[in-house]
């Protein structure tokens, strides 16, 4: 089940810690507590206690449903055909045809039974060891949204898009009650693990606790902000989870007769589309959009595992007064340092280093001074000679996008993001020398850059709320002068010029690669092949060739003069930073499941 790194890469540095390349969209806490994952895109993986990446397999990218078994032994997926697969090994184990498509799908509590809710209606009951279809009922008059089998062997619920939910006995043969009173669409309905007590959630912002013995919800839960999406129980039946559309984890305790607010976290920055509780009861697990998974600790509700959601990140490399080379970088939001050749992680710099929470790093050209900084808008000089904290620089405005060194001078140029702001400080004189006010027409900074002659400066932005018209704005700065070279009406969120500053680069919000022409502020070239956001560029140390990555796994090379691509190589994962050693020897990505690798140039460019 293990995959190896791609055959391009020739280390790698970093854990990639509960980080996926995917939305998550199933989890599963097995006996021995560990955790599986399911990401949009069928890859499998198995996590340890410390939230460490045990194994790795690809099953499908078809399947648009997934469910764990009871035990965790397997895993169904379906679409038009429904499939089990075997979790320890990632193999398939036996698949089969479905007449119409599947929208629901869940285990009997005893794992014999697998149930699929159809978009016309029907529930179709399957033996879980052969998929043989054991019986077919219809059960509402449109898609089945959810389905959940009640530990009584036999009892079944199931919800439709008719915005009604009912009950099954003898696994379909016999119809029982029916509950109505959501107003909206149904997601999830979830059967307590000791007693005859049903859960369900709706886009109406409630949820809802039904007993078979009548037609009345028991209660009503209408604390949500937004759409309920996912309900679940704990082992025990004494906590319940729901998640909302705006993000929200909600725990419950459930006391026969009433419902008590637990906690309300909004951890993860986009949508969560999957929740498990261990065996325990103790630990919850929460995953969705944001590719991150976190794990709650119920008794304290306070974050257990969770790493720091990193948009994007920064690499850095220098040699160290040893001749080192160092990779320097934040792919988990921590900085680390790395001796580049042996793969071994450096001692931190300081104590507090680990809650730094950093985005952004940068080396200055003589590699005496790394510069980290992050959410906490604080500037965190390190002298790489002497191994410590030389000085903190005061805060900007707000968190810390990117920091950029000018070539042959300690000056560094900061930016804060949303308010559209340069800073330029002077490390020597520990204070600013210059603030830009609206470098970008008014964008908001994405990123910055100085010029090979450390007296311009490029500032890259982009107008999130443009509906047409220019996407944003990228302004070349005279910082002795004060004033504006030049505009050039394109949105990037990456930049870098090259080594002798003829030309600048940037990675558009439109998955292209921007080229201009610095003296005679043209663009030049509008390079076309990503299929995704592309996030860095960055141009090879000898000048010939311009690098691009992004979101669609890709590195690719292009002539600097023709524009001509000339190599893709794919990844394993998205990347967010590149960076080349002083040589040009190593290519180093940054990657966004919180790794990083080293590619020798030489063999990526070789075909």
């Amino acid at each position: 089940m293990a995959e190896p790194l791609p055959s391009l890469v020739e280390r790698s540095y970093g854990d990639p810690r509960l980080h996926n390349e995917a939305a998550v969209v199933a989890l599963h806490f097995l006996a021995d507590g560990h955790l599986l994952s399911i990401e949009d895109g069928g890859v499998l993986r198995c996590w340890n206690h410390a939230g460490r990446s045990l194994r790795r397999a690809f099953l499908s990218d078809l399947e648009t449903v997934w469910a764990f078994s009871p035990e965790g032994d397997l895993l169904a997926s379906a679409s038009s055909e429904l499939i089990l697969w075997d979790t320890e090994t990632g193999s398939l184990l036996t698949k089969v045809t479905c007449d119409s498509w599947v929208t629901a799908l869940a285990f009997s509590p005893h794992g014999d039974f697998l149930a699929t809710g159809h978009d016309d209606g029907r529930v179709r009951l399957w033996d879980r060891d052969s998929l043989l279809q054991e019986d077919e009922f219809a059960a509402h008059r449109g898609p089945v949204s959810a389905l959940s089998f009640a530990v009584p062997k036999g009892l079944l619920a199931t919800a439709g898009e008719d915005r009604v939910i009912r009950l099954w006995h003898d696994l379909g043969q016999k119809a029982g009650g029916e509950y109505r009173g959501h107003t909206d669409r149904i997601p999830a309905i979830a059967w307590h693990p000791r007693q005859s007590l049903l859960l369900s959630v709706s886009w109406d912002a409630t949820a809802r606790l039904w007993s078979p013995r009548q037609r009345d919800p028991l209660a009503i839960v209408r604390d949500h902000n937004e759409q309920a999406t996912l309900a679940t129980w704990s082992p025990t039946g004494e906590y319940f989870a729901t998640v909302d559309a705006q993000a929200y984890l909600r725990l419950w305790r459930w006391q026969g007769t009433q419902v008590e607010s637990v906690f309300a976290e909004q951890e993860h920055t986009d949508e969560i589309y999957a929740i498990a509780f261990d065996r325990t009861g103790q630990r919850l697990a929460s995953a969705g959009a944001d590719r991150l998974i976190r794990v709650w600790d119920i008794p304290s509700g306070q974050l257990q595992l969770g790493p720091l959601f990193q948009p994007r990140q920064s690499l850095a490399c220098y040699r160290d007064r040893e001749d080192r080379l160092i990779l320097a970088g934040a792919p988990d939001g921590e900085l680390h340092c790395w001796d580049a050749d042996s793969g071994k992680e450096l001692p931190p710099w300081h104590a507090e280093q680990a809650s730094c929470d950093t985005i952004s790093v940068a080396v200055s050209p003589n590699g005496r001074w790394l510069a980290a900084g992050g959410i906490d808008a604080e500037i965190r000089i390190y002298d790489t000679h002497a191994h410590r904290l030389a000085q903190r620089l005061d805060p900007t405005r707000g968190p810390l996008v990117t920091l950029a060194f000018a070539r042959h001078s300690d000056l560094l140029a900061a930016n804060g993001g949303q308010d559209g702001t340069v800073w330029i400080w002077r490390i020597s004189a520990g204070e600013p020398i210059l603030l830009i006010p609206e470098a970008a027409e008014g964008c908001s900074i994405e990123v910055v850059d100085f010029h090979p002659n450390a007296r311009w400066v490029a500032c890259g932005g982009v107008d999130w709320l443009a509906t047409g018209g220019s996407d944003g704005a990228v302004c070349l700065w005279d910082i002795h002068e004060r004033d504006k070279l030049g505009m050039f009406p394109r949105g990037v969120t990456s930049l870098t010029f090259d080594v002798e500053g003829r030309f600048l680069a940037g990675g558009s919000i439109q998955k292209t690669v921007l080229v201009w022409d610095v003296t005679k502020q043209t663009l030049i070239f509008e390079l076309v092949g990503h299929t995704e956001a592309v996030r860095c560029v960055a141009f090879s140390p000898d000048g010939n060739w311009l690098l691009s990555a992004g979101d669609d796994e890709t590195v690719r090379a292009w002539n600097v003069l023709t524009g001509r691509a000339v190599v893709t190589r794919q990844l394993d994962v998205a990347v967010q930073a590149l960076c080349f050693s002083p040589d040009g020897h190593w290519l180093f990505t940054g990657n966004a499941n919180g790794t990083c690798y080293r590619l020798d140039f030489r063999r990526f460019l070789d075909d």
